[in-house]
């Protein structure tokens, strides 16, 4: 995946994609507020994208488990912008009218009134409870988000594991292989985050970071999120949806009860806000409320504390990128400095059109220095000192033997080959017969007529 986790998702008007989270049928009137702190005390708990690549180069390849679990457009989203203001609006007014909401409404009505012990809560005139929702209210427009708007906007199914039923006191048949897998050793002895394995302390600090909202806290790890790191590691399908969705509920109730001034999934809730036709129809008028924020990646800088990795290395910035990718060809400059002032200024304004990377002139890469190979110096024959030669292995010299030739004198070559004296005569002998053959030769044709006159 590039820059970040992978291609942030392009911001689109997607009403067709995510149906609107516009309660219908309401009458608009005015909400009362829930949260008992002031407004600008909400403090915004980011969901930040992720540099998996970064955490590749430095030993931690966790992108492939977020894959297998079908979670990639949901780390896509976290590319994108935060709407603070609106999410702030809409949080500082909203509530989860789930299981733990309706506890507490019953609890109240059987203290105000005793003799409804024991009625349903059509019988007590409350509003019947079908499937969780988180309400809000904004100029008395009233909004609902189901499960169903987020399987939507993260093309997930609300199907898999649910984690928050292997909590403290849920499900506990896997936590031997739970313990067995996470644990350096294989054994449990505390829930400290130090005495899990390296690959499960990234996975958590990568989960608290955009998946478990959270600020501050323990170094203890609940088992609801051991098992999530085992279900990872296993390849098992987690439900997703419905544990973003559970998170959200809890921490909206907290802020309540407990008047913790948190906001849960800010990028999450501004992209639901986008796709599902909000901030078209809202931006023109409440512009102030739609100013864009964007998270800091994360990166594989978390390890420095936790003693993993001392060696980091740092990702690559996108001006960086843009310098390498556009400006170098497989390491060589395509323009430098050495070229027109006015071809250079020409070059990086394209390159910032395309790239609205903000590059200058200092940016250039500089004059490549072209050096010429030296050639040495001839060396003298005395200087040259001769390689010794190699002497041949008792093997080879054996299997090769050098017949040095031998010298012949007349007598024994013409014996060699098949000139003897009987048929032939001695050497002057035949000498004697060449030199007579050649006078005869010579003198044919030129023999003198008698009376010729010449």
């Amino acid at each position: 995946m590039a820059a970040y986790s992978s291609n942030p998702v392009q911001p689109q008007n997607q009403q067709d994609v995510v149906s609107s989270i516009i309660k219908k049928g309401e009458e608009l009137k005015p909400a009362g507020k829930y949260m008992n702190f002031p407004k600008e005390k909400l403090y915004l708990l980011e969901d930040r994208p992720v540099n998996f690549d970064n955490f590749k180069v430095n030993g931690f390849d966790i992108e492939p488990l977020i894959n297998a679990q079908g979670w990639k457009k949901y780390f896509d989203i976290l590319n994108g912008p935060i709407y603070s203001g609106f999410v702030k609006e809409f949080w500082y007014k909203s509530y989860a009218f789930d299981s733990e909401y309706c506890k507490d409404q019953e609890k109240l009505m059987i203290e105000t009134n005793p003799g409804l012990k024991g009625q349903t809560r059509d019988q007590m005139g409350l509003e019947t409870h079908i499937k969780d929702e988180i309400r809000s209210n904004f100029n008395g427009v009233h909004f609902v988000i189901k499960r169903e708007h987020l399987a939507k906007l993260l093309s997930l199914q609300n199907k898999g594991v649910k984690l928050h039923e292997y909590g403290k006191n849920g499900i506990k048949g896997h936590r031997d292989s739970v313990t067995a897998e996470i644990m350096k050793d294989g054994t449990y002895d505390g829930d400290a985050e130090a005495r899990m394995t390296d690959k499960c302390r990234v996975i958590y600090r990568i989960m608290l970071n955009l998946i478990v909202p959270r600020k501050g806290g323990s170094n203890s790890i609940p088992w609801t999120y051991k098992h999530a790191f085992y279900f990872l590691m296993q390849g098992r399908k987690i439900n997703l949806v419905d544990f973003l969705f559970q998170n959200m509920c809890s921490v909206m109730t907290t802020c309540i009860k407990h008047k913790h001034p948190n906001v849960a999934y800010p990028r999450l809730l501004s992209e639901l806000f986008l796709q599902s036709g909000l901030v078209e129809g809202l931006k023109l008028v409440y512009p102030s409320l739609f100013r864009e924020h964007f998270s800091e990646p994360l990166t594989a800088k978390i390890l420095d504390p936790m003693d993993i990795n001392k060696n980091f290395i740092a990702p690559e910035t996108y001006k960086e990128r843009v310098i390498r990718t556009r400006l170098y060809n497989n390491g060589f400059p395509i323009i430098s400095q050495a070229d027109l002032i006015e071809v250079q200024q020409f070059f990086v304004d394209d390159v910032n059109k395309e790239t609205e990377a903000n590059l200058t002139l200092k940016d250039v890469p500089p004059t490549p220095e072209m050096s010429m190979p030296k050639r040495g110096k001839r060396k003298a024959k005395d200087d040259v000192e001769k390689k010794p030669k190699k002497k041949a292995d008792s093997s080879s010299a054996a299997a090769v033997k050098i017949v040095q030739p031998i010298a012949l004198n007349e007598e024994e070559y013409n014996r060699a080959i098949g000139v003897t004296v009987e048929k032939f005569g001695t050497v002057s002998e035949r000498r004697s017969k060449h030199k007579h053959d050649d006078a005869v030769k010579a003198s044919v044709g030129k023999e003198v007529i008698k009376g010729s006159g010449k």
